[in-house]
């Protein structure tokens, strides 16, 4: 999900971190990068794969997702799921752009 996002990630991760000095909040931000494929080329397969989420412990946490196209949920949906599954407390998702494909009949 990470890969056309790491600049906002980063920024986020940056406000985050100033938010936590002020004391208000206890720092507990990490960085995890987990990678999911859903496209062959510029199609989607209807298969998702993921990579890295057997060395995260998801127990118990808050997670934000941050994704940079979403197009038919359906990566999200399953990712989610996964984290749920994994044991997240809560899943947020970020997402840089989305895109509504309307279809008409001919």
């Amino acid at each position: 999900l990470l890969k056309g996002s790491i600049r906002i990630q980063m920024k986020i991760a940056h406000c985050l971190s100033e938010i936590y000095k002020s004391g208000k909040y206890k720092n507990c931000v990490r960085n995890e990068y987990v990678r999911v494929k859903s496209y062959v080329n510029d199609q989607s397969s209807g298969t998702i794969t993921m990579i890295g989420l057997e060395s995260v412990d998801f127990t118990g946490k808050e997670v934000l997702v941050i994704e940079d196209i979403v197009d038919t949920g359906l990566t999200l949906t399953k990712f989610n799921a996964r984290l749920y599954e994994l044991g997240a407390k809560d899943v947020k998702v970020f997402s840089l752009l989305s895109i509504c494909l309307l279809y008409t009949s001919p």
